[in-house]
Parts: structure tokens; C-alpha cells; sequence
């Protein structure tokens, strides 16, 4: 039963612990994630270990359902959860239902939660903004970005660590390893520039990750919700369908 938990056993918990402690939560060379995302998680903390696991993983759970019954579309929720990055993200205890969440939320809130992982959701974010100027002008734009840029200044000046540790994460040689990367990057910048264009989330979702050189495979999880919500039939066979990465013996190491 080792291997259930691992991201969030070395990880996340002791980075929440440290917090915790009036310590720096960037013990860990290989965190990355900026540092709301402790304060966020913080009351976790306060838990045991197996205790706060579950809870990470209810939240997880929790985030994806709500996602699909706020859609309408309550059915959805069972391809995306029996599919691999889904499967991927439970066992190893990781954090991308805090952009499920973001997802459920939207605005100011929505956009600091989509911000915990970049690699996963930057070109939602960027969907948002568009769309926020284009309904509200300059004013609209700055309610929904001025939360998160005081949040990025203010953890820059608390940790400026942070930083550092965030490029050390980016240049990790095994990054690409399936996201295609840099081979998809040509068709993530064509798919992006359309996204932004026409306000889809899926598809900006979609362009996140072929454009980033360090995905895992439970980062999927999240473009692959917006997809089946777009694309019921096509999606739920693509989600379903990522099994066949279980086959690679190189995918979570």
C-alpha cells in the first residue's frame, strides 16, 4: 500500500507541516506550487497523515463531481473517473481538484486555484481574461486578476524561493515525458491562439498540454473534464481510452 499517497506523503504534507511550523513550506527542491496553495491547504495539516490523505482525495472526488452536476451533465462524472490520469491522480494524492474547484468557482477565487498548477490550466486562466475584458473592459479585467497579482508579489517577497524552486521543477529532464512535448508545440500554439479567440476552455485546456515541458499524467484530468463536458461521446472513449499509457512502464517514474 506504499504507493498510495506518494505525491502528497513526501510532498505536500510535510510542505503543509512546515507551514505549519512557521517554517518554509519549500523544503523540497521538487514543489513547485506556489505558496497559497499551503494556506489553502493548511486545516489539512492539522489532520493525521492517513486522515488528511483521504481528505485530499475527497476533495478531489468532491471537485469532480460538482464540476459535472453544476453542468447538467451528472452522467459525465463516471468516464472521467474510471479513466487512468483520474485513477493516476487518486493514488497519488496530488492537487489538481483544487483546479477542479477552480473550474466550479470561476472569477477571482476560480483563477487562484487554477493558478496552483500552471502546467495544467494556464490558458484557462488566459481564456478568462479575454473574456473578462471583452464583457467588462479594463475594470472587469483587473476584479478578476488583481487577487492573483497580489498574491504572486506577496509570495515573491515571503518566498522568494519559490522561484527558484519553480525553475528547477520546469527543467527536470523526464518533464516531456507524455505531453509530447516539444513535438506538439507547433499544434498547442495554433490550438491556444483559437481558444483564446473564441473563449473555449477545452480547447485551451487541450493546448496547455501539448505547450508544456513538464506534465504528468494526472494533469490530463482536468482537459480531459472540459472535453467530455464539450464532447460527451468522443470525450468519454478519449478518457477511457488512456489505459493504453498504462502499458508505458516509463509514465510515473
Amino acid at each position: 500500500m506504499d504507493w498510495i499517497g506518494f505525491d502528497y506523503h513526501n510532498y505536500f504534507y510535510p510542505a503543509i507541516q512546515a507551514l505549519l511550523a512557521g517554517e518554509s513550506p519549500y523544503i523540497n527542491t521538487e514543489i513547485g506550487n506556489p505558496p497559497w496553495t499551503f494556506f489553502i491547504l493548511a486545516p489539512l495539516g492539522l489532520l493525521p497523515f492517513t486522515w488528511s490523505l483521504i481528505a485530499i482525495n475527497l476533495l478531489t472526488i468532491s471537485g469532480l463531481v460538482t464540476f459535472f452536476y453544476v453542468k447538467g451533465k451528472k452522467w459525465l462524472v463516471f468516464p472521467l473517473a474510471l479513466s487512468y490520469p483520474f485513477i493516476v491522480l487518486l493514488s497519488n494524492s496530488n492537487l489538481e481538484g483544487l483546479l477542479l474547484w477552480g473550474l466550479v468557482i470561476g472569477g477571482p477565487i476560480g483563477l487562484i486555484l487554477l493558478a496552483v498548477k500552471p502546467q495544467a490550466a494556464i490558458l484557462i486562466g488566459l481564456v478568462w481574461c479575454v473574456k473578462a475584458w471583452k464583457e467588462g473592459g479594463w475594470k472587469q479585467l483587473a476584479i478578476l486578476i488583481t487577487p492573483l497579482i497580489f498574491l504572486t508579489v506577496v509570495s515573491i517577497i515571503i518566498f522568494p524561493i519559490w522561484l527558484d524552486n519553480l525553475l528547477v521543477f520546469a527543467r527536470r529532464p523526464d518533464g516531456g515525458v507524455i505531453n509530447g512535448f516539444p513535438w506538439l508545440v507547433p499544434f498547442g500554439i495554433g490550438l491556444g491562439f483559437l481558444a483564446v479567440r473564441r473563449g473555449r476552455e477545452d480547447w485551451a485546456a487541450a493546448a496547455t498540454i501539448m505547450l508544456m515541458p513538464y506534465l504528468r499524467i494526472q494533469s490530463w484530468a482536468v482537459a480531459l473534464c472540459l472535453l467530455i463536458l464539450s464532447y460527451p461521446l468522443e470525450g468519454s472513449i478519449m478518457a477511457l481510452s488512456t489505459w493504453i499509457l498504462f502499458l508505458k512502464p516509463t509514465i510515473d517514474k
